[in-house]
């Protein structure tokens, strides 16, 4: 069978996926909470060029390589 079988369950797990905090939410508000504004603006900055490196590499196809390779994901590690 093709397509989507539960496709009701699946738009609602996805809201609700969407509407739950994550740990990056939390640590951002812990950060914005306990240090200021600023400190809070830094961390979402970090968080999203985080996330992007990670995207951008999974769009090319290098995660693969850095989770086979010990020795790529030391270096990618340590920067």
């Amino acid at each position: 069978m093709f397509g989507i079988d539960n496709f009701s369950t699946f738009i609602l797990s996805a809201v609700f996926f969407i509407l739950t905090p994550g740990i990056d939410t939390i640590f951002v508000l812990n950060k914005s909470l306990l240090n200021g504004k600023k400190t809070g603006f830094y961390a979402s900055l970090g968080i999203s060029s985080g996330i992007l490196v990670h995207t951008l590499f999974a769009a090319l196809g290098l995660s693969i390589i850095v989770a086979k390779s010990a020795l790529v994901f030391s270096v990618v590690k340590n920067i």
